[in-house]
């Protein structure tokens, strides 16, 4: 009987002729309805995905949803050999480069515009420990995101007991270590 009643609300709302729905099933139906009518996959992300997401958060009704993570590849370098990994130091083409500073801080700031308490994190491609100024950039998002969880995750090939010491006092939530090689 819910299959008969789907079927004739959703034949009412979209106005299609009682032979393209008579004994197709909601799947079929659905996939139909979304090839021929995309809107409907919007507004079902909207009420299923994106509605519940907002009142868990408590945000206003006209608010974007928040994402969970940031990712900052800080730097194009890895000092690692990891034959699966495009940025390992024998498959890297790309030219090692630095997020600059403004940057930064203009992504960090925009953050905490929208009061951000999601992850920050520190890998894409990159080995984080290997950037000169790593410190200072987590200082700068652990003293605007208060609320924010900071997390690193490194091959450990440039970790010094100095540097593991300096990273915990700066605020860091997470080390992940991943050796492959």
């Amino acid at each position: 009987m819910k299959k008969i009643s789907q079927v004739i609300s959703v034949r009412h709302i979209f106005r299609l002729p009682l032979n393209v729905c008579k004994g197709l099933s909601i799947k079929v139906l659905f996939h139909f309805i979304t090839k021929r009518f995309p809107f409907v996959i919007k507004w079902l992300q909207s009420k299923v995905i994106y509605a519940p997401r907002i009142n868990n958060l408590k945000l206003h009704k006209l608010e974007a949803p928040l994402f969970g993570s940031v990712f900052f590849e800080v730097r194009t370098k890895c000092n690692s050999k990891c034959e699966f990994c495009a940025a390992s130091t024998q498959n890297e083409v790309r030219k090692d480069t630095s997020m600059p500073m403004e940057l930064y801080t203009k992504a960090i700031d925009e953050l905490n515009m929208l009061k951000f308490s999601g992850g920050i994190n520190y890998h894409v491609n990159n080995d984080p420990l290997i950037f000169p100024r790593l410190i200072e950039f987590i200082e700068y998002a652990r003293h605007s995101l208060k609320d924010a969880s900071i997390g690193i995750m490194t091959n450990g090939n440039a970790l010094t007991l100095k540097l593991a010491e300096e990273l915990v006092k700066t605020g860091i939530n997470r080390l992940h270590i991943n050796n492959y090689t």
